[in-house]
């Protein structure tokens, strides 16, 4: 992700201005969401892009809904938010080698339980290095393309119009082995 891209997010900025307002030590802070204190350190001072399930992590960890790391300061609350084709919040998410643009359909949306976005690949890619599990469910709807869903011992090949809905609590690992276009949505059933 390009550096500007990073700084203008802060998200290591928020993540570490949480971690002092909770008198939490970045040792702390790993012990909590099991990532080495060197790669906390590299996230809090924006030299890497942590992907969204490592910010839900870090969201669980710190006591936030994700959808705090991406509000901007200032902005008026509001109980809706209202995104236009074309007009959505573009969000990095770097899946080694790639770096894929998530567009955050309902970006501005304080409190949010749901977490929605529209997820292009146009290259082979898998969506974490491990399968993930956290409190919380998902849905997955495909638009073009396919995605391969690994979920607890099952293995699912999602293809244009194909959908999925399912515990997090399972462990999973998204992967498009060609090109895709799917929305995601994230639901966070655990309330901070």
């Amino acid at each position: 992700m390009k550096k500007e891209v990073l700084e203008r997010l802060n998200l290591g900025g928020r993540i570490k201005e949480l971690r002092l307002q909770r008198g939490l030590t970045l040792k702390d802070l790993a012990e909590r969401t099991g990532f080495s204190p060197a790669l906390l350190s590299q996230v809090e001072n924006n030299l890497v892009s942590p992907s969204i399930s490592t910010l839900w992590n870090f969201a669980e960890a710190l006591g936030v809904k994700i959808g705090y790391f991406f509000q901007q300061d200032g902005e008026e609350r509001k109980d809706y938010v209202l995104t236009r084709a074309g007009e959505e919040a573009l969000v990095y998410r770097n899946e080694l080698p790639h770096t894929i643009p998530y567009r955050d359909l309902a970006y501005g949306m304080d409190d949010r339980n749901m977490t929605p976005f529209l997820v292009q690949c146009d290259e082979p890619c898998e969506f974490s290095l491990k399968e993930i599990t956290y409190e919380g469910e998902e849905f997955l709807h495909v638009l073009e393309g396919g995605v391969v869903v690994r979920y607890g011992s099952k293995e699912f090949e999602l293809r244009p119009g194909d959908s999925i809905y399912y515990n997090a609590q399972i462990p999973h690992k998204l992967a498009v082995k060609g090109s895709a276009r799917f929305m995601a949505v994230l639901f966070e059933t655990h309330r901070h």
